[in-house]
């Protein structure tokens, strides 16, 4: 069985919404205190960006994979241990994608399908790949 990835410019928008988030706490912190706190939380930010850059978003990209067969979807996800979410293609209710400002910028787009028991999230997918997996997925009703 073949599982496709999302694209990889998708790593690439995790990384910068991070680094904006990173700013704008290093910001408010050096408007609200100074000197040595500012020191203490500037560089607990930088290793955690550091963690969160070098380490968690690449493997989360890396096990992050789907695969729509004939009755049903499935994706694999997780870092610290992996995750195999499965919907039957018969038991979708409903399928919605959206598009933050940064992923509109590359050409992607989240997709999520809806089901009775809960919904499957599918991340930074090229626009023409949420096209064939909505309609792929719409068209087994």
């Amino acid at each position: 069985m073949y599982y496709r990835r999302t694209d990889k410019r998708g790593l690439v928008l995790w990384e910068i919404r991070l680094a904006i988030i990173a700013a704008i706490v290093s910001f408010i912190t050096a408007l609200l205190f100074g000197g040595i706190v500012f020191d203490i939380i500037s560089l607990i930010w930088m290793c955690a960006y550091v963690v969160m850059a070098a380490w968690y978003y690449p493997i989360k990209y890396r096990k992050l994979s789907y695969n729509i067969d004939d009755n049903i979807l499935i994706v694999n996800c997780g870092v610290i241990y992996r995750r195999r979410k499965s919907i039957f293609l018969n038991n979708i209710q409903y399928i919605t994608s959206f598009k933050t400002p940064l992923q509109s910028l590359c050409g992607l787009r989240t997709v999520v399908v809806h089901a009775a028991g809960g919904f499957i999230s599918i991340p930074n997918l090229k626009d023409s790949d949420a096209d064939i997996l909505i309609y792929t997925a719409s068209d087994t009703k």
